[in-house]
């Protein structure tokens, strides 16, 4: 997973936006969106920053020996989401009868 991969994902499995990391960064949103994308390189500064607001290490975007962990997570999230959708559909099914 490339540095740019990590930084979206890591993003993401925070919930934080684009716009919020753009916006702490100083940057334009589509600037930050062509980080992200790989489109345009991170200095060592910028990088830091972001590791910063996501909590990390800025190690971890270079060691792929997180990338185990990363898939971890996100199959915990993967089934966090799948168990309160479970959870919605059994609420709604209970209003219809109330109906």
């Amino acid at each position: 997973m490339e540095v740019h991969d990590k930084i979206k994902f890591l993003r993401l499995s925070k919930n934080l936006t684009q716009g919020y990391l753009a916006d702490q960064l100083n940057m334009e949103v589509a600037n930050y969106s062509r980080l992200e994308r790989g489109d345009t390189s991170i200095s060592l500064n910028r990088l830091e920053k972001v590791a910063e607001i996501l909590e990390i290490s800025v190690v971890r975007f270079f060691d792929n020996h997180h990338e185990d962990v990363d898939k971890n997570e996100l199959e915990s999230l993967q089934h966090q989401i799948a168990g309160i959708l479970n959870e919605l559909k059994q609420i709604n099914h209970k209003l219809d009868n109330i109906k």
